[in-house]
């Protein structure tokens, strides 16, 4: 796994949800997250996955997701990095991303987007 602070590459045990860098010493959220209603945050952050049920919304100014997005309801950013983005049925993206790849199904929609899409290295 990466800091998403350092950019430092550690091991983490399996079962783990939080745990600290070992280089910077800042705290890392490693699972993966289910957005099922309206969330708001400053920067979202996590080396895991994001998913975004029909009925949630993530508004954020950045979110970060190591191992990608998957939207079916809403997501409101300034800016997205990290893996790869899937746009369901219904969803609604709006904010600029950078991504190694993104599958959009008929029927998402994109507002007020600059995408990115097949950079070398999101993460970071």
């Amino acid at each position: 796994m990466r800091c998403y602070h350092c950019g430092h590459e550690h091991e983490v045990a399996a079962r783990a949800s939080r745990v600290s860098c070992p280089k910077c010493a800042k705290s890392l959220r490693v699972e993966n997250v289910t957005i099922r209603t309206t969330e708001g945050w400053q920067h979202f952050q996590t080396c895991g996955r994001v998913t975004i049920l029909a009925k949630g919304k993530l508004v954020a100014q950045t979110v970060e997701a190591q191992l990608g997005i998957e939207v079916r309801g809403g997501l409101e950013a300034k800016s997205y990095r990290g893996g790869p983005v899937t746009l369901k049925k219904n969803a609604v993206w709006r904010g600029d991303c950078v991504a190694p790849s993104i599958t959009v199904e008929p029927g998402a929609r994109v507002q007020r987007s600059a995408f990115v899409i097949g950079a070398a290295d999101p993460g970071r």
